[in-house]
């Protein structure tokens, strides 16, 4: 049974109807697979995203340090929103 579904799954992939995602507790893959899909419609491709993951960690930290993603904090809006500045070593 177990090789059947490594079968059909790796067959899917190979179809490219399938990827592989970690599944990780108190996390939603959807939310990753939209997050993505804004990006790149946004204009961002993977190597902007990896050339520049250090800064982008380090200021979703800072929100998340400062409670901008707390569940009640402020309301996901452009006022809201800190904009980075121009400082490269800021974050």
């Amino acid at each position: 049974m177990m090789a059947q579904l490594i079968e059909e799954s790796a067959a899917r992939m190979r179809k490219g109807n399938g990827s592989v995602w970690t599944v990780y507790a108190d996390d939603d893959v959807d939310v990753w697979r939209q997050f993505r899909r804004d990006l790149r419609t946004k204009g961002f491709t993977s190597k902007d995203i990896k050339h520049n993951s250090e800064a982008l960690k380090a200021y979703i930290s800072h929100l998340k340090d400062s409670g901008m993603l707390d569940e009640d904090g402020p309301p996901d809006s452009p006022e809201y929103v800190q904009q980075p500045s121009n400082k490269t070593d800021q974050y």
